[in-house]
This record gives structure tokens, sequence and C-alpha cells, in this order.
């Protein structure tokens, strides 16, 4: 790609130009995704975000994950237990503190995760929103296609993965609810549970999934702006969008 957009052979100039002309039909998407991508609120964060993803190195044992769902099931137990009198309330009580002491022994760990992911909370909430219209728009231009087919995953929709990673934050972000963070980390270890989640994500599309994708969003929003407010002849803008697009 970086070939074909610094190249001066003809059939790049006419790929270039067949994508302009088919932006400047686009008014409505246009507007829309310039309207969406006007809400990032952290443009310049988004490329440290990447990076520290793409070499993140697990903080947790994956051994854990097992054992956060089967500590949650007998919890539920436990708890229908207590309900049928069957058990002592003191017996479910010594087994919510152990919950606690669980994730304490943890804190230092999942308080890192969380940090660092919490970072990256509004950016990908944003940018699946934006995925989603570029995935969703039907392109004709060769230029735009090819632009198109960078964010396809084999799998599922590039948006849909992110959006996925989105909600799994937000799930994150309930530790801050002093409810969540007494109950829910003494009875089902809910920092340990969301930590891991988010790990598991990023261990599982760190590659595929975060290569270059920001850069294609911002590279067709400022194809789009150059279309939308420049006033220069075509061969200007052009030669204005070797730099954004290489």
């Amino acid at each position: 790609m970086a070939n074909l957009l610094t190249s001066n052979d003809i059939d790049a100039i006419e790929k270039k130009q067949d994508s302009i002309k088919e932006l400047k039909d686009k008014i409505d998407w246009r507007q829309h995704f310039s309207a969406l991508e006007s809400l990032l609120t952290n443009k310049k964060g988004s490329a440290s975000t990447v990076v520290w993803m793409q070499n993140y190195q697990s903080k947790l044992p994956t051994y854990l994950l097992p054992i956060t769902i089967v500590f949650s099931l007998l919890s539920i137990v436990l708890i229908g237990l207590l309900f049928l009198h069957i058990i002592p309330l003191q017996l479910v009580l010594y087994w919510f503190f152990f919950g606690l002491f669980v994730t304490g022994f943890n804190l230092k760990k999942t308080q890192e995760i969380y940090t660092n992911s919490s970072s990256a909370k509004a950016l990908f909430k944003q940018y699946y929103t934006l995925l989603e219209q570029i995935e969703n728009e039907n392109f004709t231009s060769d230029l735009l296609q090819e632009k198109q087919r960078e964010i396809e995953t084999k799998e599922e929709k590039a948006s849909d993965i992110f959006k996925r990673f989105s909600k799994i934050l937000d799930a994150f972000d309930q530790r801050n609810n002093i409810v969540i963070a007494i109950l829910g980390n003494g009875l089902f270890l809910w920092d340990i549970t969301n930590a891991l989640r988010t790990e598991k994500w990023i261990n599982t599309h760190k590659k595929q999934s975060l290569n270059g994708l920001p850069w294609l969003v911002f590279s067709m929003h400022k194809i789009h702006l150059l279309i939308l407010h420049s006033t220069t002849p075509t061969i200007v803008i052009l030669k204005l969008l070797l730099p954004i697009c290489c």
C-alpha cells in the first residue's frame, strides 16, 4: 500500500482520483463520520495505548480463570444453602473473607491492569463506532475498498471485537462501586475476573486487530477533510494525500 500511494504511475493516480470522486459524492457519510471523529477525546494518546497493548505481557497466571469460575459457582451454592438454612451464616462469612483475601493478594497486579487499561476505555468505545461506519459503507473505488479490507478479520467484524473490549472495560470499571468492590470481590473475585478477561482480549487481538487500525481511521478522515474543505485543484490534493496515507 505504501508503494502504491507514493508511486507516480498512472494507475496509482487514477485510484486516488476515483477515491476522491467517490468521497465527494458521499456527503451524508462524510458528515456523520466527521461528527463521530470529532468526539474523540484523546487522539494523541491512541499511539501510546496501541504500543502498550502490542507489547503487553500478562500479569496474572491463566490458571486463575477456572479458579474464579469455580469460586463464583461455589459462592452461589453456599448462598443457596444459607437461604435453605442448611449451613450457618458463619460459614458463608468465612468464605466471603477468604475471597477478599485472594483479591487483596492480587490487588497490586489487578490495579496495574486496571490503571493501564482504563486509559483505553474511552478510546475503544469511540473507535468501534468509527470502524462500524467504515465496515458498513459500500465503497466502489479500488483504493477505498483496499482500505476497507485492511480492517477485516476472518472471524468477526473489527468493530465487534473493539465493542466487546469496551464492554469488558465497562465491567472492570464497576470496581469503583463500593457494593461491587466488597460483595463482588468477596463472593465472585470481581477484580481478578475482569483483569483476566482484559488480559485475554489483549493477548488474543493485540497483533491482528490493533495493527494499524487507528492510523487507518485517521487517514480516512483526513482524506475526507481535504475533500470537504479544500478548494485547491485535484493534483494538489493528491500531493497532500501522500504523507497522510502512507
